[in-house]
């Protein structure tokens, strides 16, 4: 499940990993060259440009602190020459990256990931020519990217950011690159066919952006890729055929395109393992044989799919080929008048209105599985192995139509590995809903109930907080628009087999009460809490036992003995602030995700 949850540390690490190779973190101050101490000027004016707007956060940079620049905090240098070779730091910084920073000619790694870095990407970074690792992702650095790069780059991160402008070609000529990720910027223009001169590449992520065109066949030269992730974008044309020759291949995304035709895939031959499961297994099902990936078409007219759902062997980590903005109307055969249905699985046979119908029972009551705000999910097999939820929306409310066009909107614009999937949908005059991906883990309401009967574990309870703030985070400051979540419960988050978890729906609630019934014993309105008189609820307890000094009794029984304390006790008081009734008491989705970074368990 790492693959997918990179956070400072594991940013922090991997950069080091690169360097312990040719170089080790400096002896002691005495032992450098005295004529090794250019590098300090150059680190106190990056202090500078970081903490204007971090307070302390960099305090130990001082000369004033009696310790050598080498041993300052995320301070690497060569050991023999005393040069500084890495710089990596985790957490709020704020404030600028310095010009400064290209004055350390001999540094091979840059690691400040969510950061709070704004402003440009300084030029004369990209004249480091010993720089093999760049990772500033997670940030808000605006500008374009260089027209050239350092050739020994092996790992460039900057996703998360307000880049713009295009690709730059120049990029195939980074031959030991292996990792490169653009995500979830404003880049647009063309895939760079050169791209494909990058035989080293295993992670190629350019998803979430505004990039057109197709996909290069020269990315099909890029044989060691691990993981590919395109979707999110405007691309189109048909996929090169050749997609089947990747033999390392365990993650491809192409959602969220406009492609077209229908490309076989057989990945059966492909020497494939677990080790790199994604936290978002969604629309994953078992195999049919052939095994075929149909791409997303964009059509009007008679009962057509819109895209499918991928198919995929049980050894692949996943492939998602998601939706297009497409959609179908018809004269519905249910004897409802005009409708619309959009499916988007390509099934034998074809996916219709009464083959959905007919799976959940009539909308029997014994498949429902769950109730949101705009009314009960269902399960579904809609053909065999091939599992799906759907909701039924009630339509009798005032302006139902207006709010399940919305939903289905919304969804169609929310792409992120913790949001559930939109798979196909229905309008009529007289009934509505939404095809979702299944997850066999049933809701978080369900698993809290139901946790007695297994270990209490730290780990997975941390796990389900981060994963569920990390789609508020993206919903609130990347999603465009940005979008309100307003039913943050236990019921409205799905996990997978192995508690993922997952946000659907969308209503009035507080992910804070969510973080107080994740870790306690208690629910949002206990009965328990009857004597205290009415208004009394879950954070009214929390606050209470915290202001009392008697924290540990909050927490469900036995987790006290499986975590450390002061997180326990930091992660309680996190969730109390994001209840605040005043929004600017509250902390920003970025900074709860954040903070659970750092408080995250050893054991990720």
């Amino acid at each position: 499940m790492a693959f997918l949850r990179r956070s400072a540390t594991t940013a922090v690490l991997f950069a080091l990993h690169l360097l312990l190779v040719t170089a080790s973190v400096a002896s002691s101050p005495s032992s450098l060259p005295e004529q090794q101490q250019d590098d300090m000027p150059a680190l106190l004016h990056l202090k500078r440009a970081l903490t204007s707007g971090a307070g302390d956060a960099l305090r130990q940079w001082s000369p004033e602190s009696g310790a050598h620049h080498c041993s300052w905090p995320g301070v690497t240098c060569d050991a023999r020459s005393g040069r500084v070779v890495a710089l990596a730091l985790g957490g709020r910084l704020g404030g600028e990256l310095s010009p400064a920073v290209a004055r350390l000619t001999e540094l091979k790694a840059l690691s400040f990931p969510s950061a709070g870095l704004r402003g440009e990407i300084p030029p004369h970074l990209w004249r480091l020519r010993r720089l093999q690792v760049l990772n500033l992702a997670g940030n808000s650095l605006r500008g374009r990217l260089p027209a050239t790069f350092p050739e020994g780059l092996k790992s460039l991160d900057l996703s998360g950011n307000r880049l713009s402008g295009s690709i730059p070609p120049a990029l195939g000529s980074c031959a030991a690159l292996r990792r490169l990720r653009l995500s979830s910027n404003s880049l647009d223009g063309t895939i760079p066919p050169r791209i494909g001169e990058l035989a080293r590449l295993r992670v190629l992520d350019l998803s979430r952006n505004r990039l057109t065109g197709g996909v290069p066949p020269e990315l099909l030269h890029c044989t060691g890729l691990v993981r590919m992730d395109l979707s999110g974008n405007l691309l189109h044309g048909r996929l090169p055929s050749g997609l089947v020759e990747l033999k390392s291949l365990k993650f491809l995304s192409l959602s969220g395109n406009n492609f077209s035709g229908e490309v076989p895939v057989d990945l059966r031959n492909n020497k494939l393992s677990e080790e790199e499961t994604t936290a978002a297994a969604v629309n994953a099902v078992d195999a049919v044989s052939p095994v075929h990936v149909v791409t997303a078409h964009s059509v009007t007219g008679e009962l057509l799919p819109v895209s499918p759902i991928p198919t995929i062997i049980r050894q692949l980590t996943e492939i998602r080929l998601g939706t297009s903005n497409g959609s179908t109307s018809s004269s519905g055969s249910n004897g409802q008048g005009k409708s619309r249905f959009s499916p988007m699985l390509k099934l034998e046979p074809p996916l219709t209105y009464e083959a959905v119908v007919h799976a959940t029972g009539n909308f029997n009551a014994s498949n429902c599985i769950g109730n949101g705000g705009f009314g009960p999910t269902y399960r579904a097999e809609v053909a065999p192995g091939v599992l799906v939820a759907i909701k039924k929306l009630a339509i009798g409310k005032q302006h139902g139509d207006k709010e399940f066009q919305a939903e289905v909107r919304i969804l169609g614009q929310c792409r992120h590995p913790h949001l559930v999937t939109l798979l196909g949908y229905n309008i009529s005059e007289s009934e509505m809903f939404l095809i979702y991906n299944y997850l066999p883990g049933g809701n978080l309401e369900r698993f809290i109930q139901e946790r007695g009967k297994r270990p209490i574990s730290w780990r997975r309870l941390h796990k389900i907080a981060l994963d569920v703030a990390r789609a508020l985070a993206y919903m609130h400051d990347e999603c465009v628009p940005r979008i309100l979540h307003r039913d943050v419960k236990p019921n409205n988050i799905l996990l997978d087999n192995e508690c993922n978890a997952y946000l659907s729906d969308f209503g009035l609630a507080s992910y804070g009460v969510v973080l107080l019934e994740l870790i306690s014993d208690k629910k949002a309105l206990d009965p328990s809490f009857s004597p205290y008189g009415n208004g009394f609820n879950i954070v009214s307890w929390a606050v209470r036992l915290i202001q009392r000094g008697r924290v540990r009794e909050f927490f469900i029984e036995g987790l006290w003995e499986k975590a450390p304390h002061d997180d326990l006790v930091e992660f309680l008081n996190l969730a109390v602030r994001c209840t605040q009734e005043s929004l600017a008491s509250r902390p920003t989705m970025k900074h709860v995700v954040r903070r659970l970074r750092e408080l995250r368990p050893p054991s990720y």
